[in-house]
């Protein structure tokens, strides 16, 4: 289970934690030091088995001994239970400190701690990677914006038990009762210490779940064993006294209880097969806002794989790929995954690449394009997906790049306006209108794709302090007209100077195509220009319209 996710060492803590408290319960002194060099050999074993895959790993943002992926920790971990279960066994032998069971609880708690200071203090980059890890469990600013991460019965602050309910059905209030039925019924059973490992796995991960919404799988797991145990046992014993109540009034009231209890659940269910319903009714119909939004990137990955060149270490990752893609984090492995790209960040936030995570976010925010590329050019960055969520860590803030590359409604000639960027182009464009969404130009439901471009470097004449106007038109794939429309001034020499990202001559498959030439207008006097695709993928200079007499 550790070699496929090291994060299943918190399982394998919450059992070892029921095995040592039973070994300190034992009663008879021979039994305890018995059991206590069993689970030594238990943990030793554990060690060595995992010794080969995780000696001599050093993990570029992890360290050595991180316990958040595969590394010494883990054998480390297990050797150091090991090691102080065999020397509490010997120890026992002592009838100074094995005799009875508070001896041998006192001089193992002592142990520990002495093991667990030594660990501390003498293992370099052990605290480190600890306190490290730990932070997965702090509401940082990456981690607050989760829900997963948000408590169950608190998502936004307030008391709102509705998720808690739609996951776990209204049985979600007997819990408590449950698991403490089954540990009271555990007294007098054959197997008890079954039952108290089930009521113990189960109340541990069940206020995981309750502080973090991350643990609902496994809080679930132990929520089910718990409730139907406990549920199985009461109709066991009150049968009995149910028998001689007509079958009718018992089977309703059974199924009363069963169906207010999953009410919930099943309202969920019933929404679920209306969605579906509506989908086999109408194909391209999405209910939820957030399907829509993925379907919505998927196209836009899938353009991206079609339109954009290969590069290496893919399935590699020890080759660098030839540039990279920014996006917003969340949808990091969608377009991974869909596009067969890099991305600069991804769904695993700042925990796998804080410099990219960071350096995505301040490209997002930068207050001009300059700056922007800068940053784009360190992280060897190409393409952007543009949405309205930016880079997903904080709201777009006006005048930033992530506003810019968001597409403005002109409804006075129904056109949507392009920012006069220099550098990025767009080259596909998407929304969720045939998707059951809105206006294909609300911000959650649109996706650009915008490349990086040299962009062609126009240079002419017109009169000093005058204003060079350029305007194209552009259309999508789907007849959505858009327009760019950026201007230069002219200096005191009378010289204007401009960058152009949008050539007037498009491959036929191209997404987003022009339509004529540009438009350039000073005073009263307006100008055609052409500009090719080599123009302006190799940043090459072109002589622009001369307005000067």
């Amino acid at each position: 289970m550790l070699l496929l996710w090291p994060g299943s060492l918190l399982h394998c803590a919450v059992v070892q934690l029921a095995l040592v408290a039973q070994l300190l319960l034992e009663r008879e002194s021979v039994a305890a030091v018995l059991r206590a060099r069993a689970l030594a050999a238990l943990h030793g074993l554990a060690a060595l088995l995992l010794a080969p895959f995780c000696l001599g790993r050093v993990w570029e943002h992890y360290g050595p001994l991180s316990p958040l992926v595969l590394s010494r920790f883990q054998p480390l971990w297990f050797a150091a239970g090991a090691a102080t279960l065999a020397l509490a066994a010997a120890l026992w032998t002592r009838p100074a400190l094995g005799a009875t069971r508070a001896r041998r609880v006192a001089s193992a708690l002592l142990l520990g701690a002495l093991a667990l200071a030594a660990a501390w203090l003498g293992i370099a980059g052990l605290r480190e990677a600890v306190v490290g890890a730990a932070g997965w469990f702090e509401a940082d600013p990456f981690l607050s914006g989760i829900a997963e991460i948000h408590p169950l019965l608190f998502p936004a602050g307030a008391f709102d038990p509705s998720a808690a309910q739609r996951l776990y059905s209204y049985l979600f209030w007997a819990y408590p009762i449950a698991a403490a039925w089954l540990l009271w019924r555990a007294r007098s059973d054959r197997r008890a210490d079954v039952a108290l490992l089930v009521a113990w796995a189960s109340v541990f991960f069940f206020t995981a779940a309750l502080a973090q919404r991350r643990f609902n799988d496994a809080g679930a797991v132990g929520f089910a064993l718990v409730v139907g145990c406990a549920l199985s046992d009461g109709l066991r014993r009150l049968g009995p006294r149910l028998a001689p109540l007509p079958r009718v009034a018992v089977a309703g009231a059974l199924a009363a209880l069963v169906v207010g209890g999953a009410s919930s659940a099943g309202r969920d269910l019933a929404g679920r097969l209306d969605e579906s319903l509506a989908a086999l009714r109408d194909p391209q119909h999405v209910a939820d806002p957030l399907l829509r939004q993925r379907e919505v990137l998927e196209r836009v990955a899938r353009h991206l794989r079609e339109a954009s060149p290969p590069t290496q270490g893919y399935l590699d990752a020890s080759r660098t790929p030839e540039y990279g893609v920014l996006s917003t984090w969340d949808s990091g492995h969608l377009i991974r995954y869909y596009a067969e790209r890099p991305v600069s960040q991804d769904n695993f936030g700042p925990y796998v690449g804080r410099r990219g995570f960071d350096l995505a976010r301040a490209y997002y925010a930068s207050r001009s394009e300059a700056d922007a590329l800068a940053i784009a050019r360190e992280l060897g960055a190409r393409y952007v997906v543009s949405t309205a969520q930016g880079s997903g860590q904080q709201p777009i803030a006006p005048g930033t790049l992530g506003a810019q590359l968001l597409l403005r409604w002109n409804a006075a000639d129904s056109t949507s306006l392009l920012s006069p960027l220099a550098h990025h182009r767009l080259i596909y464009a998407t929304d969720d209108i045939d998707l059951g969404g809105g206006s294909g130009n609300t911000p959650w439901s649109a996706a650009r794709l915008f490349e990086i471009v040299p962009g062609a470097l126009v240079a002419g004449r017109a009169r000093p302090g005058a204003l060079v106007r350029f305007r194209l038109r552009l259309r999508l794939a789907d007849g959505t007209p858009v327009e760019y429309a950026p201007s230069a001034e002219a200096d005191a020499a009378g010289r204007y100077e401009i960058r152009l990202p949008y050539p007037t001559e498009a491959a036929a498959e191209a997404s987003v195509r022009s339509e004529g030439s540009y438009a350039v207008a000073s005073e009263e006097t307006t100008l055609a220009l052409a500009l090719s695709e080599a123009d302006v993928r190799e940043g090459r200079a072109v002589a622009g319209p001369s307005f000067a007499d």
